[in-house]
């Protein structure tokens, strides 16, 4: 029952609880053991044998049934067409007055008896042909308009797939002498979102400890365990990751280490060299561990090391650390990447 049950109708169901109706709710200890197994608030109803006759008369009482319920053939609704209102109408009434009055004292002993099963042969069709006539052109909009937003957002999505993989083509052929391997982010640690991340590529696919990991954006990290199926990549962010770096275009290079906080620092720079915000940082290949030219990302600022006589560049990564989805694995190769 749970599993056919509306999402909305749920919420209401785990915030409020829900309620036992019919004889059976008299099992002794049946709410308990229901809850219990459901994680849901269940307890049974004052009179539960009764529910059903109530439940009809609050329906009874609704506005749009009634309306549909006793409407002249001729100012119903045209959705659909239906049989006369007031023989659904009188059936109902009919029914209620012989379950509420000469069944009563059945009710409350929790025997069954043909009027109640009559009942819900005559409600169930009522209910569902009033939900039907009395629906509100508003919630087909509604529906329409979902429906577009859905598919907005899969165009959006598809969009988006389409620019991460043209910049990883992209990305790959300027790489073509380093042998890049696409792979795809399949694990993240949640102690340590910006520290480490899983990849779908292997020691089966060529992987080795130490390979860098970049992005069409911007470096990424390097491997630093290898499974058969899998590795594990140490990302630039991570506190013990360091690399070789230097700023594009400017005689300043320096050690690049992660300092947590999705960012990086540019270390033991020449003050003379007028590193600015917005300068480009990419790898200087002297740490024999990352090739030469690989983008990694953008001064954000600039201070003087107080107890030394040289500048740190505080460095926001160009790859999207967070939320990357695909990667290229830079097997072991050429040492040298042009820049574009």
């Amino acid at each position: 029952m749970l599993a056919q049950v509306s999402p909305e109708a749920l919420g209401d169901l785990i915030a409020g609880g829900g309620t036992l109706t019919g004889p059976g709710a008299r099992l002794k200890g049946l709410g308990l053991f229901l809850s219990q197994r459901s994680r849901l608030r269940l307890v049974p109803a004052d009179s539960p044998g009764e529910a059903v006759a109530r439940g009809l008369g609050e329906l009874l009482r609704h506005k749009a049934l009634r309306q549909v319920l006793l409407a002249r053939r001729e100012e119903r609704p045209t959705v659909r067409s239906s049989r006369s209102g007031w023989l659904v109408a009188g059936l109902a009434l009919a029914t209620s007055a012989l379950l509420t009055v000469g069944y009563l004292g059945e009710l409350r002993a929790g025997q069954a008896n043909p009027v109640e099963k009559a009942l819900g042969q005559v409600l169930d069709p009522a209910v569902a042909r009033a939900s039907d006539l009395v629906e509100p052109a508003s919630l087909e909009q509604d529906r329409t308009a979902a429906v577009l937003s859905e598919k907005d957002r899969q165009i959006r999505e598809l969009a988006s797939q389409n620019q991460r993989l043209e910049g990883l083509l992209k990305a790959r052929n300027e790489l073509s002498t380093a042998r890049p391997v696409a792979a795809r982010v399949v694990a993240r640690d949640p102690g340590g979102w910006m520290s480490f991340c899983t990849l779908d590529v292997g020691s089966r696919d060529g992987i080795r400890v130490g390979n860098p990991v970049t992005t069409a954006e911007g470096l990424v990290g390097q491997v630093t365990e290898v499974r058969p199926d899998t590795c594990r990549v140490r990302l630039l962010t991570d506190s013990r990751a360091v690399a070789a770096g230097r700023v594009s275009q400017r005689k300043a290079s320096g050690v690049l280490q992660g300092v947590g906080a999705s960012h990086l620092e540019l270390r033991y720079l020449d003050p003379d060299a007028r590193v600015k915000n917005g300068d480009l940082v990419v790898t200087s290949g002297q740490d024999g561990q990352f090739p030469e030219g690989l983008k990694v990302g953008r001064v954000q600022s600039v201070r003087l090391v107080s107890e030394s006589n040289y500048q740190a560049a505080l460095v926001a990564p160009l790859a999207p650390l967070d939320s990357m989805r695909t990667v290229l694995v830079l097997q072991t190769g050429a040492r040298s990447v042009s820049l574009r």
